[in-house]
């Protein structure tokens, strides 16, 4: 099994998954077939040498859906500034949660 960032609207294993959803964990062939085919990125599209602390996964957002953390977007009145991968939308509410 890998993980890969989609580069844009595909179907997955039935239902059509899309880049703003973050990562998909597929087999190791279909991840190889949508790199090479330019669909899709390998791993997590994210750089490793981000820092993380132990307070970032007390907060919980990487358990919330894409469309949860939209409804807690809005509740917030956080400012995505264009914002639309999950791990993007999470660094916005974090930052706006920093600076409050």
């Amino acid at each position: 099994m890998k993980t890969i960032s989609l580069r844009q609207p595909l179907p997955i294993g039935g239902p059509v998954h899309h880049p703003s959803e973050g990562p998909v964990t597929v087999d190791d062939a279909l991840a190889e077939h949508l790199v090479s085919s330019g669909l899709a990125d390998e791993g997590d599209g994210e750089e490793d040498d981000e820092e993380f602390d132990e307070e970032d996964e007390a907060d919980g957002l990487e358990d919330l859906t894409v469309a949860d953390l939209g409804i807690l977007v809005t509740k917030e009145g956080v400012p995505l500034h264009g914002a639309t991968k999950k791990d993007d939308i999470i660094k916005a509410i974090r930052a706006h949660r920093a600076a409050e």
